[in-house]
Protein backbone atom coordinates (compact mmCIF):
# COMPACT_ATOMS: atom_id res chain seq x y z
CA UNK A 1 0.00 0.00 0.00
CA UNK A 2 1.23 3.32 -0.56
CA UNK A 3 1.86 5.59 1.89
CA UNK A 4 1.46 9.49 1.48
CA UNK A 5 3.20 10.65 4.60
CA UNK A 6 6.44 8.56 3.19
CA UNK A 7 5.53 10.15 -0.27
CA UNK A 8 5.29 13.65 0.99
CA UNK A 9 8.68 13.09 2.94
CA UNK A 10 10.89 11.66 0.16
CA UNK A 11 8.81 14.07 -2.18
CA UNK A 12 10.50 17.29 -0.49
CA UNK A 13 13.57 17.48 -2.45
CA UNK A 14 12.09 17.19 -5.56
CA UNK A 15 9.44 19.79 -4.49
CA UNK A 16 12.56 22.41 -3.54
CA UNK A 17 13.69 21.56 -7.41
CA UNK A 18 10.41 21.53 -8.66
CA UNK A 19 8.95 24.76 -7.36
CA UNK A 20 12.89 26.73 -6.94
CA UNK A 21 12.13 27.13 -3.47
CA UNK A 22 15.46 27.30 -1.55
CA UNK A 23 14.45 27.18 2.16
CA UNK A 24 13.14 23.85 3.19
CA UNK A 25 10.29 25.95 5.63
CA UNK A 26 9.02 28.03 2.79
CA UNK A 27 7.56 24.99 0.93
CA UNK A 28 3.51 24.29 0.78
CA UNK A 29 2.45 21.62 3.53
CA UNK A 30 -1.13 20.01 4.20
CA UNK A 31 -1.92 21.06 7.83
CA UNK A 32 -5.41 19.87 8.50
CA UNK A 33 -8.36 18.41 6.57
CA UNK A 34 -11.97 18.70 7.59
CA UNK A 35 -14.69 16.27 6.84
CA UNK A 36 -18.03 18.01 7.28
CA UNK A 37 -21.64 17.30 6.14
CA UNK A 38 -25.77 18.04 6.30
CA UNK A 39 -27.89 15.39 8.67
CA UNK A 40 -31.59 15.41 7.40
CA UNK A 41 -33.52 16.87 9.49
CA UNK A 42 -36.06 13.71 9.73
CA UNK A 43 -32.96 11.38 10.81
CA UNK A 44 -33.61 10.50 14.69
CA UNK A 45 -31.22 9.88 17.67
CA UNK A 46 -30.25 6.15 16.33
CA UNK A 47 -29.25 7.90 12.90
CA UNK A 48 -27.46 9.88 14.35
CA UNK A 49 -25.43 7.43 16.21
CA UNK A 50 -25.13 5.50 12.95
CA UNK A 51 -23.80 8.33 11.20
CA UNK A 52 -20.97 8.95 14.11
CA UNK A 53 -19.94 5.44 13.67
CA UNK A 54 -19.56 5.29 10.11
CA UNK A 55 -17.59 8.81 10.18
CA UNK A 56 -15.70 7.32 13.09
CA UNK A 57 -14.61 4.44 10.87
CA UNK A 58 -14.02 6.20 7.60
CA UNK A 59 -11.75 9.05 9.65
CA UNK A 60 -10.90 7.53 13.15
CA UNK A 61 -12.14 10.20 14.74
CA UNK A 62 -15.36 10.88 16.49
CA UNK A 63 -17.48 13.48 14.65
CA UNK A 64 -18.94 16.46 16.51
CA UNK A 65 -22.36 17.47 16.07
CA UNK A 66 -23.49 21.11 15.08
CA UNK A 67 -26.83 22.51 16.59
CA UNK A 68 -28.72 24.99 14.80
CA UNK A 69 -28.64 28.43 16.58
CA UNK A 70 -32.16 29.44 15.76
CA UNK A 71 -35.10 28.17 14.35
CA UNK A 72 -35.54 27.90 10.82
CA UNK A 73 -39.67 27.50 10.03
CA UNK A 74 -39.48 27.52 6.56
CA UNK A 75 -36.85 24.69 6.73
CA UNK A 76 -38.62 23.03 9.66
CA UNK A 77 -35.81 23.37 11.87
CA UNK A 78 -35.98 23.87 15.57
CA UNK A 79 -33.55 25.37 17.80
CA UNK A 80 -30.48 23.39 18.80
CA UNK A 81 -31.52 20.27 16.32
CA UNK A 82 -28.60 18.39 15.01
CA UNK A 83 -28.20 19.71 11.64
CA UNK A 84 -24.63 18.33 10.97
CA UNK A 85 -21.25 16.79 11.71
CA UNK A 86 -17.70 18.09 11.50
CA UNK A 87 -14.36 16.24 12.15
CA UNK A 88 -10.59 18.29 11.98
CA UNK A 89 -8.04 15.85 10.95
CA UNK A 90 -4.57 16.59 11.69
CA UNK A 91 -0.91 14.69 11.94
CA UNK A 92 -0.95 10.60 11.59
CA UNK A 93 -4.65 10.05 11.00
CA UNK A 94 -4.52 13.14 8.41
CA UNK A 95 -2.40 11.32 6.20
CA UNK A 96 -3.99 7.83 6.98
CA UNK A 97 -6.64 9.35 5.89
CA UNK A 98 -5.59 11.15 2.87
CA UNK A 99 -3.89 7.87 1.64
CA UNK A 100 -7.28 5.72 1.86
CA UNK A 101 -8.99 8.61 -0.03
CA UNK A 102 -6.43 9.03 -2.97
CA UNK A 103 -5.40 5.67 -3.20
CA UNK A 104 -8.85 3.43 -2.28
CA UNK A 105 -11.48 5.76 -2.25
CA UNK A 106 -11.16 7.77 -5.33
CA UNK A 107 -10.83 4.93 -8.10
CA UNK A 108 -13.73 3.89 -7.02
CA UNK A 109 -15.86 7.12 -7.74
CA UNK A 110 -17.54 6.33 -11.46
CA UNK A 111 -16.68 8.87 -14.10
CA UNK A 112 -14.17 10.80 -11.66
CA UNK A 113 -11.39 12.48 -14.24
CA UNK A 114 -9.14 14.29 -11.49
CA UNK A 115 -10.13 17.42 -9.31
CA UNK A 116 -10.86 20.95 -10.64
CA UNK A 117 -8.48 23.60 -10.09
CA UNK A 118 -11.30 26.06 -9.64
CA UNK A 119 -11.92 24.33 -6.26
CA UNK A 120 -9.30 26.63 -4.50
CA UNK A 121 -10.15 28.95 -1.98
CA UNK A 122 -8.64 32.59 -1.24
CA UNK A 123 -6.28 30.86 1.03
CA UNK A 124 -5.41 27.90 -1.11
CA UNK A 125 -7.11 25.05 0.57
CA UNK A 126 -9.31 22.72 -1.72
CA UNK A 127 -12.56 21.09 -1.43
CA UNK A 128 -14.17 17.85 -2.73
CA UNK A 129 -17.62 16.28 -2.08
CA UNK A 130 -18.20 12.48 -2.13
CA UNK A 131 -21.65 11.88 -2.79
CA UNK A 132 -21.70 8.18 -0.89
CA UNK A 133 -19.59 6.78 1.68
CA UNK A 134 -19.85 3.54 0.62
CA UNK A 135 -16.46 4.60 -1.73
CA UNK A 136 -14.64 3.57 1.73
CA UNK A 137 -14.54 -0.40 2.32
CA UNK A 138 -14.61 0.74 5.93
CA UNK A 139 -18.71 1.46 5.24
CA UNK A 140 -18.86 -2.09 3.79
CA UNK A 141 -19.46 -4.01 7.26
CA UNK A 142 -22.58 -1.37 8.00
CA UNK A 143 -25.17 -1.84 5.68
CA UNK A 144 -28.27 -0.37 7.11
CA UNK A 145 -26.94 3.39 6.66
CA UNK A 146 -28.41 5.66 4.19
CA UNK A 147 -26.38 7.64 1.68
CA UNK A 148 -24.33 9.57 3.77
CA UNK A 149 -22.08 12.13 1.82
CA UNK A 150 -19.49 14.98 3.01
CA UNK A 151 -16.99 18.18 2.30
CA UNK A 152 -13.69 17.69 2.49
CA UNK A 153 -11.63 20.58 2.68
CA UNK A 154 -7.67 20.09 2.76
CA UNK A 155 -6.12 22.73 4.26
CA UNK A 156 -2.95 24.17 3.13
CA UNK A 157 -0.02 26.58 3.65
CA UNK A 158 1.38 27.75 0.89
CA UNK A 159 1.86 30.90 -0.81
CA UNK A 160 0.68 30.63 -4.46
CA UNK A 161 -1.79 28.41 -5.38
CA UNK A 162 0.70 26.73 -8.19
CA UNK A 163 2.60 25.26 -5.30
CA UNK A 164 -0.25 23.49 -4.40
CA UNK A 165 -1.29 22.11 -7.00
CA UNK A 166 2.19 20.86 -7.64
CA UNK A 167 2.12 19.34 -4.08
CA UNK A 168 -0.80 17.90 -4.56
CA UNK A 169 0.51 15.84 -8.04
CA UNK A 170 3.07 14.83 -6.05
CA UNK A 171 1.21 13.04 -3.36
CA UNK A 172 -1.34 11.50 -6.12
CA UNK A 173 -4.29 13.85 -6.07
CA UNK A 174 -4.86 14.68 -10.20
CA UNK A 175 -6.29 17.54 -11.67
CA UNK A 176 -8.55 17.51 -14.84
CA UNK A 177 -8.25 21.12 -15.99
CA UNK A 178 -4.82 22.43 -14.86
Amino acid sequence: MHSSLNRCLISRLSLMHILGIKNIHALPKITKIVLSGGINAKIDAVSNKTIATVVHSITGSKPVFIKARAAVSGLKIKQHQIIGFKVTLRSKKMFNFLDRLIYNAIPKIKGFKGLNSFSFDEDCNISLGIRDCSVFFETLSNESIDQIGFNITVCIDAMERRHVVVLLNEIGLKFSNV
